[in-house]
């Protein structure tokens, strides 16, 4: 993979750095000129302390309503898709219809469902937190059958629906015998390496196992998801479309850190899911405001005090 395709799979987060850090200098600013109390040297250290906090939270309230926007757009690119519009080159587009595996199905490791795409994560919990143990991802060449045609899945493909929750003897026994024979690649800049070029993967077959092994069959503590699409389910997949590949392709120019973002069910759950996302999202931008002034009038009454 290319540094300029390395360098754009880390752009939501310099894109998140600058914006906070722009809010900060806006907020800092802003307190500084409207409260002109305490003075010299403690009214400067008021304002960068109400700049720092407010401009926190308000970055999580801006992120929320991009994401809100992100939602409108995609319920809009999803009714195009299923009227059959063309999709059009080097745009961003719905694909919404029947996924159709081209290469061999996988087995997913924690329930043994034969899928098409398969996403784990094996997690443990502590007492007042939870950490990674273990995760993996699979995909299958495949494509999906929409009203205007074939379109390929030819990037990483992120399930953006709720995961299964499975346990028991039969998934521990079969998730023990899958570590066992697994290549995982233990966790550090290997694993991030590994990570980070299944999001810039391009041919349409990922195969990827990161973390380290847990005494599956030991420890009660364990909690096992999975995300598996199979073959014929109703998908939705979001991405860049290329013509000259026939398919959803990575984009190096967008914030998303995933290249496809894929919903599972028909167009009307669908279309539900993203409404309902929209709106917990536009709350919670609501919130992270109230939130930043609170911080700016919590701060002035520090330094005032």
């Amino acid at each position: 993979m290319n540094p300029p395709s390395r360098v754009g799979a880390f752009k939501g987060c310099f894109v998140f750095l600058g914006v906070f850090a722009l809010l900060v200098v806006i907020m800092a600013t802003i307190s500084y000129i409207r409260f002109p109390q305490p003075e010299g040297a403690s009214r400067i250290g008021a304002a960068a302390a109400a700049g720092v906090s407010s401009g926190f939270f308000l970055s999580f309230a801006v992120a929320f309503l991009w994401e809100v926007v992100r939602r409108f757009q995609e319920l809009r690119l999803l009714r195009a898709s299923v009227a059959g519009v063309t999709p059009v080159d080097g745009k961003r587009v719905a694909a919404y219809g029947t996924l159709v595996a081209d290469g061999p199905l996988l087995e997913a490791p924690l329930s043994g469902t034969r899928a098409a795409i398969y996403k784990y994560e094996i997690i443990v919990r502590h007492e007042k937190s939870s950490s990674e143990a273990c995760s993996g991802y699979g995909l299958t060449p495949c494509h999906i059958t929409t009203a205007a045609g074939h379109v390929r899945m030819l990037g990483y493909v992120e399930p953006a629906f709720p995961p299964a929750v499975l346990d028991g003897p039969e998934t521990r026994a079969r998730t023990q015998a899958y570590l066992a024979s697994a290549a995982i690649t233990p966790t550090g800049l290997g694993a991030a390496r590994e990570f980070l070029d299944t999001l810039l993967d391009d041919d349409g077959a990922i195969r990827s196992d990161t973390g380290s092994v847990p005494d599956v069959m030991g420890n009660p503590r364990l909690v096992f998801r999975e995300h598996a699409v199979t073959d014929g389910d109703n998908v939705c997949a979001f991405g860049k479309y290329s013509v000259e590949r026939g398919g959803l392709v990575p984009d190096s120019a967008i914030a998303d850190p995933y290249p496809i973002r894929l919903r599972r069910g028909d167009a009307a759950a669908i279309g539900r899911a993203l409404a309902l996302s929209a709106l917990g999202y536009s709350v919670g931008a609501a919130a992270m405001a109230g939130l930043a002034v609170g911080a700016i009038w919590l701060t002035r009454l520090m330094f005032t005090s």
